[in-house]
């Protein structure tokens, strides 16, 4: 699991391809961030719209990128030396074709702030 100290902004990037690795264009893409540690909600469900990556050949890449604010990433429970981070994107959030995948990732005390 990758580590990140306190107040340090992060970049995902979510890739959308099909079974055989396909572009695909998604209906919608949501994201939430979670603090599993402590069972909280730090951003509630974001929608984004997608980037169409293509050239001359066509749809090469469908792809958002999510910015966490460092803001975020603070230890929730200043007892906690740790805490785990969880990142959800959701394509075609509450429709029949929804999909989801997981990114956790830990938040230390870095001691700096």
């Amino acid at each position: 699991m990758r580590v990140y100290n306190e107040h340090t902004g992060v970049e995902f990037t979510a890739w959308f391809t099909s079974n055989p690795g396909v572009p695909t264009l998604p209906l919608s893409v949501h994201y939430r961030l979670r603090c599993l540690t402590n069972d909280l909600v730090l951003q509630d469900w974001t929608e984004l719209a997608p980037e169409i990556i293509a050239d001359e050949t066509g749809i090469t890449g469908v792809k958002v990128v999510i910015d966490v604010d460092g803001a975020l990433n603070v230890l929730q429970d200043s007892n906690n030396r740790r805490e785990t981070k969880q990142l959800q994107v959701v394509a075609a959030k509450d429709t029949p074709r929804e999909f989801s995948k997981f990114r956790d990732y830990a938040v230390a005390n870095g001691g700096g702030r």
